[in-house]
């Protein structure tokens, strides 16, 4: 019986994957370790769910959209092309 022996690395596919779960990405593993820990603190500990979570940032996305769009036309800045929000471009049943 012919076994040949392979790296874990290689047994792990050999690619980004492999490199993070063993260690050797040393910043892109203790980011993940700490990421993950956040995730866990933030749903077990303090009690949120998948949801509460997911509204609070699309809360926190809308108000920085709102924010970004009021001081692009205070400071002169555009906020959408003219070309893209011409009417003519725009289907007549829409409008």
């Amino acid at each position: 019986m012919a076994t040949s022996r392979r790296s874990l690395h290689a047994l792990l596919g050999g690619g980004v994957v492999a490199d993070v779960l063993l260690w050797r990405r040393r910043n892109v593993s203790a980011a993940a370790v700490v990421g993950t820990t956040a995730v866990w603190f933030l749903f077990e500990r303090a009690g949120y769910s998948l949801p509460l979570v997911m509204v609070n940032a699309l809360l926190l996305l809308v108000a920085i959209l709102f924010f970004w769009a009021k001081s692009a036309s205070l400071l002169n800045r555009w906020v959408i092309p003219d070309n893209l929000a011409a009417e003519q471009h725009a289907r007549p049943g829409l409008l």
